[in-house]
């Protein structure tokens, strides 16, 4: 369960301004996602098999460097470029 202050709290550490009607539709599906998890949280995983999304089970493919087809369409995309290279802020 999450409580009112809780959501204030999360939402100014994350600078978002909230009304009064956000603030409850949000309570609202919170406590909806954390039941939800509450139910998944009963699920008996004792006798649980994996299911894995491809047949490698975790195997790494090999790291080889292969040739872009169109660098200049990744280039054209770019918000700010000096030349061929992306222009983004200064960070320290």
């Amino acid at each position: 369960m999450i409580s009112l202050e809780e959501l204030r709290h999360v939402a100014r550490v994350s600078r978002i301004p909230l009304t009064p009607e956000e603030e409850k539709e949000f309570l609202e599906q919170f406590r909806e996602i954390f039941d939800l998890l509450k139910r998944v949280e009963k699920i008996p995983l004792e006798k649980a098999e994996f299911v894995y999304s491809t047949p490698n089970r975790g195997e790494l493919r090999k790291d080889e460097v292969e040739a872009f087809e169109n660098p200049d369409a990744v280039v054209r995309e770019f918000p700010k470029k000096v030349d061929r290279y992306a222009k983004v802020p200064r960070s320290l």
